[in-house]
């Protein structure tokens, strides 16, 4: 497209969306976004890299003259405070639980991996790979069906296999339990994991042993409230925002920035 074009189309959105929201007589309207410490995806709301998600929803959504307002609270919160529409929305969420309104196309993928210390040999083949080890991982956290339905037949079974975390410190608590040898195996998105590893200095003490999902990465979207009537217009901004970041370079500068899987 034109980049011409593409501006104006963008000038006359902003103006649609002005008059019909408000925001012309001064009052901006302002998104508020929820999550847990999931980075590169979403991370500190004070740091100059707040995340992948984030910065996408706030640089589409700034095309319409919309705030978006980031704040970290523990998983299960943040789905239920969306869910009974105290907040606009969660950064983050998988399309197997409808209760939340999505955009046709995912934000980005995940993949899922399977981390074990450097002193182990043992890899991911299949679901069969999890018999009779000790595995931590993160309450309603996306990993994949397959791996949610293994988790909640064998927990039932065995729980004393699982150590499963939540709140605010999750992924930093999972990962302690893997080095404190509380467990074998650490179920988790690579990049999620891959990122605290750098942050942390412990390439030298954790390993990569396979994807769950190699062939099928999970989906990621930014969710929204069924309880608020803004949802609707909000999806489509979002839609529309990030098709017109894609036509002027801003989304793959941010895809190669985070190095995030993007959607095809």
């Amino acid at each position: 497209m034109n980049s011409r074009v593409l501006k104006l189309i963008i000038i006359l959105n902003v103006i649609y969306y002005s008059i019909f929201s408000g925001t012309a007589n001064g009052s901006k309207e302002k998104i508020i976004l929820a999550a847990d410490y999931w980075c590169p995806y979403n991370c500190d709301p004070k740091d100059k890299n707040p995340g992948y998600l984030v910065e996408l929803a706030k640089k589409a959504f700034e095309i319409y003259d919309i705030d978006v307002e980031y704040k970290l609270m523990p998983w299960s919160e943040a789905l239920l405070a969306v869910k009974e529409g105290r907040i606009n929305g969660v950064i983050g969420f998988d399309k197997e639980d409808h209760d939340l309104l999505v955009t046709r196309m995912p934000q980005a993928y995940s993949m899922i991996g399977t981390f074990t210390r450097k002193d182990s040999n043992w890899v991911y083949d299949n679901l069969q790979s999890f018999d009779n080890q000790t595995i931590t991982l993160i309450l309603d956290y996306n990993l994949g069906r397959l791996v949610k339905q293994y988790f909640a037949t064998n927990y039932v079974l065995n729980p004393k296999l699982f150590i499963v975390e939540a709140g605010d410190h999750a992924v930093g608590n999972a990962i302690n339990n893997l080095l404190e040898k509380k467990v074998n195996i650490y179920i988790e998105d690579e990049k999620v994991v891959n990122h605290y590893i750098i942050q942390n200095n412990l390439s030298a003490y954790i390993r990569n042993a396979g994807a769950t999902n190699k062939n099928n990465p999970e989906p990621i979207f930014i969710a929204f409230s069924h309880k608020l009537k803004t949802s609707e217009s909000y999806v489509r901004m979002l839609e529309e925002g990030i098709e017109s970041l894609g036509a002027i370079g801003d989304l793959g500068h941010l895809q190669k920035k985070y190095e995030i899987i993007a959607p095809k």
